[in-house]
């Protein structure tokens, strides 16, 4: 979408703000373009990484995807990146490992981003403990897309009503330093604000 109209007198129109409900529904026809690039993904995942569970996830909804948009990205719907998206499950982390050297060098795909909250260094106190990989990959077409990749251990817990307990907490804020840390004296009013 990228403004070519001053070019050898291309009449293209220029393409709509970040943050209208057109440049969403143009997103969102992105998602559905790319939805079979990443179901085919699914399949080699699949195949070259034994011990892994790959599913496709459904297309964001429009609903959604406005919270997320605006609630993160005070609402540019450019800042979705995971209208459509996959989840792979891993028995263990050479399986992981082999999932993500799959994806992040498969063909017509572009890694663009990896967040590593497996690694030792990440403090999971921010997620309520829960651990995962996520990454971006972009498609010839120029979506982008998330692929997470769990523990099968893991997504065990969240499975079973920790995800809701989760985004409940996430919610409130609970997970935030200035809930979960105090330095200095407990006094009777920091005391009364923990209760």
């Amino acid at each position: 979408w990228k403004d070519r109209s001053s070019l050898m007198g291309d009449t293209s129109p220029a393409p709509p703000d970040a943050k209208t409900p057109e440049f969403l529904l143009l997103l969102l026809a992105d998602a559905d373009r790319t939805r079979p690039a990443l179901a085919d993904l699914c399949r080699r995942i699949e195949a070259a990484a034994p011990g892994t569970e790959a599913t496709l996830g459904p297309i964001k909804s429009i609903s959604r995807a406005a919270v997320k948009a605006l609630t993160k990205y005070g609402g540019d719907y450019s800042g979705l990146t995971d209208l459509v998206r996959m989840k792979v499950v891993c028995e263990e982390l050479a399986h992981v490992r082999r999932a993500l050297e799959e994806a992040a060098t498969a063909a017509g795909w572009e890694l663009v981003l990896i967040k590593d909250r497996m690694q030792h260094a990440y403090d999971p106190q921010m997620s309520g403990g829960y651990r995962d990989i996520l990454m971006n990959l972009r498609w010839t077409n120029g979506h982008v897309v998330e692929v997470q990749f769990h523990l099968h251990k893991l997504i065990a817990i969240k499975s079973g009503g920790g995800h809701e307990r989760y985004e409940l907490a996430r919610l409130l804020g609970l997970f935030e330093p200035e809930t979960t840390s105090h330095v200095g004296i407990l006094t009777e009013a920091v005391l009364e604000n923990i209760s």
